[in-house]
């Protein structure tokens, strides 16, 4: 956390260019916060993780956690329109 920090306005499949670098663990649940799918990736192969874990219709939303330190990063939520 810093002082005076902002959060970001990301666009609608945006993925924050810090993660490009780092070693992901990716966790997709369901609605009731059943893991669902789960694997890890570098960063520049988030987006296709993304995609594969999507296309389980059961996974609601995704959590990013960087893998060697286990911290939680961010999520990725599924939009419907």
């Amino acid at each position: 956390m810093r002082k005076n920090a902002k959060n970001p306005k990301l666009e609608v499949n945006e993925i924050p260019k810090f993660l490009n670098h780092r070693y992901l663990s990716l966790r997709g649940y369901d609605n009731d916060g059943m893991i669902q799918e789960m694997d890890t990736c570098r960063g520049d192969d988030l987006r296709n993780k993304i995609q594969l874990f999507l296309n389980n219709l059961e996974v609601s939303y995704i959590q990013i956690h960087n893998a060697i330190s286990g911290c939680y990063n961010c999520q990725v939520n599924r939009v419907t329109k």
